[in-house]
């Protein structure tokens, strides 16, 4: 009896580019930039204590004010990322640049008509004054009935340009 393959599903990212208002586009630039500070943070506390283990990496790392400022899901997977990315390259390259990606889960924002509203949390909104960042939905997902399941914005050429990309399942 010959053996058959699982059958897999395909996840492809849908890419689109974004054009917030000015407003936006500085909140953007931020969180992007405490993202990459806090990856920063994350292999340098990886480094001193020698510890790969998530758990003691995000007890360590909750106290920062990156951490603080940042959403609590996209922060944990910015944490997840860097250790990824460290388990995987050994050692690291203080020349190297750093991706200030920001994943957004499911529960992190929500789709009201033609608009995904990015929830920055309480302590972002005490600080700066903004509580959700509003963002077209791409044309391309405007007309699909499959369920987003995390929205991931991406800067590009130092924060000039931002791309947003959706997984959806083919």
């Amino acid at each position: 009896m010959p053996h058959r393959k699982k059958q897999e599903t395909r996840i492809r990212a849908l890419k689109s580019r974004l054009h917030p208002n000015k407003r936006d586009y500085q909140t953007l630039l931020h969180l992007t930039t405490l993202s990459r500070r806090l990856h920063n943070k994350t292999v340098q506390v990886i480094q001193q204590t020698g510890g790969k283990n998530y758990n003691k990496l995000y007890h360590i790392l909750k106290k920062t004010p990156e951490y603080q400022l940042l959403p609590s899901q996209p922060a944990q997977q910015t944490i997840k990322l860097a250790l990824q990315a460290y388990k995987r390259h050994k050692k690291y390259n203080p020349g190297r640049r750093v991706t200030q990606v920001l994943i957004f889960p499911t529960q992190q924002f929500r789709v009201k008509g033609r608009y995904i509203l990015l929830n920055l949390g309480k302590n972002y909104q005490k600080a700066y004054g903004r509580r959700y960042i509003r963002i077209k939905n791409p044309k391309i997902l405007q007309n699909r009935k499959t369920r987003l399941k995390q929205v991931i914005i991406v800067p590009r050429h130092d924060g000039v340009w931002f791309f947003v990309g959706v997984p959806v399942r083919f």
